[in-house]
């Protein structure tokens, strides 16, 4: 086959995607603003690049009539395999010191998935929200770029094949076909199935089939340099800046992929086809740096983000820029290394023939596999963790409470009812904050025999008259006014203790939560709660209107005969609890409880009453004999400690993440409430 002309500047196009990328996951800020919010649009670069040169070399080879399936695949092997496999291998052994067992889990889920070439299916289906913060300290998240490339690998040859063999006269129509399909079904996803639309092929097929389109034309000699856009000589500058602009103006809130990625896209697109030689950004694009750091951006995009993931879980980074910046050489380091001992050897058949590829790849991929089916069979190996943390991943504390083998949390009709033919009735209302309640609140029904049904749902505290809002995709269905509704009917048909609680210091504030000793929820909150008659408001109209109708609906509970027991702010402590022991605690068991007694976990009993005062404001505006008042923060707050929230006891832990009660502590409000309603 005609070799490709080997073009310097598309390398120092590469190397610009993956610095993008790189400083985008490391979050390098200036005064809190992250100097590429977006930096992601590296991996769309990565996308038309790869389809251009494939497609070169499909198509080139194809005209020759030397096409040779066995051949392309090996090549795409010997590229892409062995490295992959080898920094998966190399990651486990820190993933077994640093993750908590079901953290440990999702590791080997996402390893055997990513070996599998489905690993964007896997976080898909998982419903991994690619820019939020627990996205951050998944290893091995970012393989899902190189499963929709995989897939294209696998796929795109053999329909251009036959193609090429049969109707070779429309293969341009059949890319400009494909190119606006799946552009418009993008554009369609990115508003109504977001997470879907970005990790999938078919939302991402056209920014390949854009590579494809530039490779058709250039092989059918369009590409001749001397065309009047050509001759201007500015069109890679504006090129250039279209992709800038995108790593500047572009954040986590945009629409992606959609119309709107056409701008850093076309951009690529445009540097491609009309780079040349002695022209002013070929020059900067082909610079040696450049072109070195294009040459190792594959090692640099498998390396980056493992090893800042596990930096964050030992929390190395903590904001520091420094630090990040120490990863990043490291990164560099890391990848230099694997660059010369296993990229170049492994592409080269001179130096590495099938025998020793398949040797190595079998041998890695067996050590995965075996090494992620224990890891799951033995539930992550629990034993590694303190003591402390065991009940965390006991599957009987922690199962959810289900009904006709469906979970009963995030149900928007039948809600689960359990002792039906009790005569007291119990109905729990809230979110997630309340969810915690289902297990207690089930054996105590059981023991006094009540009737309970649960009501609960992800984000979505008892707030009749408003809809949750999504500022990027607009209305949340799991917690519309739609269900709002619904559970006011079954509340107010009912005769009942109804418990109602949940997270409304986030619903006021519409901003999460800071602990202000480093215990920060990352990025901003995304949604809002709009009232269902009045919309386009400010956010204090909005605080007003949902502290006024909150208390409306109270009132209307309470006057229709139901008692209501409302259960005040929970306590967060801000960071994830386990990890934070992990990283702070003993490695002996023997020497924890004299660590705990000597520094014990807390946070600012103050931070909570600030965070929490509008809720309080909201609550203690209703007064009805009927209205039954639980405070969360009796349990943990100001007690054992002057001024501090306590986190834990010598022996349990209160807190299963940032902000969620564990077994532990939803016991213990669950004993606050059972005490009220005996």
């Amino acid at each position: 086959m005609k070799k490709l002309n080997y073009r310097p500047e598309i390398d120092g196009l590469r190397s610009l995607a993956v610095i993008s990328v790189i400083i985008y996951h490391a979050k390098i800020n200036i005064n809190g603003i992250n100097i590429i919010p977006g930096g992601f649009i590296g991996v769309d670069i990565f996308f038309v690049i790869s389809g251009y040169l494939i497609t070169s070399i499909l198509l080139t080879s194809m005209k020759e009539n030397n096409f040779s399936f066995k051949k392309f695949y090996e090549r795409r092997i010997r590229r892409i395999i062995p490295v992959l496999f080898f920094i998966i291998a190399f990651s486990t052994p820190f993933a077994w010191l640093y993750l908590l067992p079901s953290k440990f889990i999702e590791f080997a889920n996402s390893s055997l998935s990513s070996v599998f070439f489905i690993s964007n299916i896997y976080f898909w289906f998982v419903g991994e929200q690619y820019s939020a913060q627990s996205a951050l300290l998944k290893p091995l998240l970012h393989t899902w770029s190189l499963a929709v490339e995989e897939q294209y690998y696998i796929i795109f040859p053999i329909i251009l094949f036959v193609i090429f063999k049969y109707i070779k006269k429309y293969i341009f129509i059949f890319f400009l076909l494909i190119f606006f399909v799946s552009l418009f079904y993008a554009d369609l996803g990115s508003k109504t199935f977001p997470s879907l639309n970005f990790y999938s092929l078919h939302s991402r097929g056209w920014e390949l089939i854009l590579g494809s389109l530039l490779s058709k034309l250039e092989i059918d000699n369009f590409r001749t340099g001397n065309d009047f856009f050509s001759k201007l000589n500015i069109m890679p500058t504006i090129g250039i800046m279209m992709i800038l602009v995108s790593f500047i103006y572009f954040n986590d809130n945009i629409f992606h992929p959609s119309f709107l990625t056409l701008i850093p896209v076309t951009g690529v697109a445009i540097l491609i086809w009309f780079c040349k030689k002695n022209e002013f950004i070929t020059k900067i694009l082909s610079n040696k740096i450049l072109v070195g750091i294009g040459l190792i951006s594959y090692s640099l995009y498998l390396w980056h983000y493992p090893i800042f993931a596990f930096a964050r879980i030992d929390e190395f980074i903590q904001g520091s820029n420094a630090n990040k910046i120490f990863l990043i050489f490291l990164t560099f380091v890391a990848s230099i290394i694997t660059f010369f001992l296993i990229e170049k050897p492994f592409r080269n058949r001179n130096k590495t023939n099938v025998k020793k590829l398949l040797i190595f790849i079998s041998t890695l991929l067996i050590l995965i596999i075996t090494s992620s089916i224990l890891i799951i069979t033995n539930n992550g190996y629990l034993k590694r963790t303190p003591k402390i943390l065991h009940e965390q991943f006991i599957d009987g504390l922690q199962k959810k409470v289900s009904q006709e083998n469906k979970d009963c949390f995030d149900r928007r009709n039948q809600f689960c009812i359990f002792n039906k033919d009790s005569r007291d009735s119990i109905i729990l209302v809230g979110d997630s904050h309340l969810e915690v309640l289902h297990r207690p609140l089930l054996d105590f029904s059981n023991n006094n025999s009540f009737k309970i049904t649960l009501m609960t749902n992800s984000g979505c505290p008892y707030l009749p008259g408003f809809n949750r809002i999504n500022k990027k995709t607009g209305l949340i269905q799991s917690c519309s006014n739609k269900l709002q509704t619904k559970r006011k009917e079954i509340i107010l048909k009912s005769d009942s203790i109804v418990i109602v609680g949940g997270r409304y210091p986030l619903a006021l504030s519409e901003e999460f939560f800071d602990n202000e000793e480093g215990g920060k929820e990352f990025g901003e909150w995304d949604d809002y709660f709009e009232p269902t008659n009045q919309k386009t408001i400010s956010k204090i109209q909005r605080q007003k209107l949902l502290a006024l109708s909150f208390k409306k609906n109270i009132n209307e509970i309470l006057e229709n005969g139901n008692k209501v027991l409302l259960i005040y702010p929970i306590p967060m402590p801000g960071w994830d609890l386990p990890p934070k022991f992990i990283n702070e605690l003993p490695k002996k068991d023997g020497n924890i409880e004299k660590k705990l007694r000597e520094k014990p976990i807390t946070t600012s009993y103050e931070v909570y009453k600030k965070r929490a005062r509008k809720t309080f404001k909201m609550f203690d505006s209703i007064s009805n004999q009927n209205l039954i008042r639980i405070y969360p923060h009796k349990l943990f707050c100001d007690n054992k400690i002057k001024n501090r929230c306590t986190n834990h006891s010598l022996k349990k832990i209160f807190y299963r993440d940032s902000s969620h009660l564990s077994h532990e502590g939803s016991k213990m409000l669950m004993n606050l409430i059972s005490d009220k309603i005996r």
